[in-house]
């Protein structure tokens, strides 16, 4: 049986988001919210979040 998660919902522009803190770190670490997908396989980011850590992504 799967595990189940529940997750608060945050408003934005009058919606409301399943919105998380993720924290990531690198050289640096960054506090960012991220939006629950829970039908994704995978979790991407854009590049500025990369360079804002520190994240050599070559």
């Amino acid at each position: 049986m799967a595990k189940q998660l529940v997750f608060d919902y945050v408003e934005r522009r009058g919606r409301p988001y399943p919105l998380v803190p993720v924290n990531l770190r690198a050289r640096e670490e960054l506090t960012i919210y991220a939006l629950v997908d829970s039908g994704a396989v995978v979790s991407l980011f854009p590049e500025d979040v990369a360079n804002a850590i520190g994240l050599d992504l070559e």
